[in-house]
């Protein structure tokens, strides 16, 4: 910290004292800051002034702050001009206006005061003689109304609705009309019930009264056809016979459908149920029972074999798919399988099946084959498996077999499924028009039974 000073004294005796200083400095206190002029500190360019605290200062073209501002008011002469413009809070006008609080004396009327009926410029004479009347007769008799507001009776006049006299007028009881009024304004009704007015049993006034109950059904009469809007209503809606569902289209949810869920604990009858794997009727109590939904498929044409020992699929061409594969979720299913070959080799051999593909399962499955001239009867050979099979008959020179299978497979693990060929000896097989494969499902992977066993 460095102290500089100006004045007449000399440098140590000056009036004023500039201190120069860093930001990270303690600047001085009192005694010693009343007699600084500036604090400048040098790293962030800020003046400080001592003002009972140390003040900073602006400089340059940066706003004032307000409180910052030094000197004398009236130094700002032109705020000083637009303050002299402007009258003290608690003035008058001396002789040019009158004060605050004053009147008009006998120049003006006093602040309340009146004006006759007669001073209204827009009024009639009816409308003077109304507002001037001393009670209700004479309200009436300005009015025009003569007698006829104050009578009972009935009243009576021509077709063409002429009045042919002063007559009497029926009112409630007998009730003048004009106190018929005053009895229908004095009801005070709080609530928010349904409230009706009618008249005073046995009296002249009139009251307000709960309105009715509803009416009950039962208690209706008359034709139901009268009331038009309900029988419009009910002519709009189709008659209770047995439901027929629209046809679907292409588009998504077009066909009725099930939503899956739990089926019932106890299977009722007539009933159609859908647990998310398979569909499900009741024909009977407690006899519940799996719906067909088979997937298969079919060989329009011939599929020639790859002339090789390995697996191969069976349903590749001859109409079939470039995989010949199906895709299953996990679930329990039954399938059977079908086909007869050709062109096999004349070197003694046999074939072989099995069920390839990505889904994880286990397998069961038996098969009736033969190796012989097809159209002929002959036995077939018989063969349990649970895993491929590369001999369901045995080795013969024959070049044409067939095969029936039939199996169950569980499939844990979601995937495809592939019915598979093999032979013992190469050769370019051919694979017969309409065989088959087909697969259902029966019930989730892990299924028992389904049905009322005991």
């Amino acid at each position: 910290m460095t102290l500089q000073y100006f004045g007449s004294g000399g440098a140590n005796g000056g009036d004023q004292v500039i201190v120069t200083c860093l930001s990270s400095d303690i600047k001085p206190g009192l005694p010693t800051a009343a007699s600084i002029g500036l604090c400048i500190e040098t790293d962030t360019n800020k003046f400080y002034r001592w003002l009972d605290e140390w003040i900073e200062l602006s400089v340059g073209g940066g706003a004032s702050a307000w409180g910052n501002i030094l000197g004398t008011l009236s130094d700002q002469t032109d705020l000083q001009s637009a303050l002299n413009g402007k009258s003290a809070a608690g003035h008058n006008h001396d002789s040019a206006y009158s004060a605050l609080g004053h009147d008009h004396d006998a120049d003006y009327a006093a602040i309340v005061h009146t004006h006759p009926a007669s001073e209204i410029s827009d009024s009639t004479a009816v409308g003077r003689s109304l507002v001037t009347a001393a009670d209700q007769a004479a309200g009436r008799t300005a009015l025009g109304l003569g007698t006829l507001a104050t009578q009972s009776g009935t009243f009576s006049g021509t077709s063409s609705g002429t009045n042919t006299g002063d007559q009497t007028l029926g009112g409630l009881g007998g009730q003048p009309v004009d106190i018929q009024l005053t009895d229908l304004a004095a009801l005070s009704y709080v609530g928010n019930a349904l409230k009706t007015l009618r008249v005073v049993a046995g009296e002249n006034g009139l009251e307000f009264a709960t309105a009715s109950a509803a009416v009950s059904w039962g208690a209706i009469t008359g034709t139901l056809s009268a009331q038009t809007d309900l029988n419009n209503a009910l002519a709009a809606k189709a008659s209770l016979t047995a439901p027929v569902f629209v046809a679907g289209t292409a588009s998504a949810n077009t066909a009725p459908k099930l939503t899956a869920g739990t089926v019932n604990s106890t299977p009722e009858a007539g009933a159609l149920e859908f647990d998310g794997v398979v569909f499900y009727s009741t024909p009977t109590a407690n006899s519940r029972g799996v719906n067909l939904s088979e997937h298969f498929i079919v060989l329009t044409g011939t599929n020639t074999l790859a002339s090789q020992t390995g697996v191969q699929p069976i349903f590749d061409g001859g109409g079939g798919p470039a995989g010949g594969a199906i895709t299953l979720p996990t679930g329990t299913y039954a399938f059977e399988c079908q086909f007869a070959l050709s062109a096999m080799s004349a070197t003694s051999g046999s074939f072989g099946f099995a069920l390839g593909g990505t889904a994880t399962k286990s397998q069961v499955w038996t098969s009736l084959s033969k190796d012989a001239t097809l159209a002929t009867a002959s036995t077939p050979q018989y063969a349990y498996n649970t895993a491929a099979n590369t001999a369901l008959c045995a080795a013969s020179t024959a070049t044409v077999g067939a095969t029936d299978i039939k199996g169950i497979i569980r499939v844990t693990v979601a995937g495809t499924v592939i019915p598979q060929v093999s032979q013992t000896t190469a050769a370019a097989a051919v694979v017969a028009v309409n065989s088959f494969f087909r697969i259902r499902p029966i019930g989730a992977s892990g299924v028992v039974t389904v049905g009322n066993w005991s």
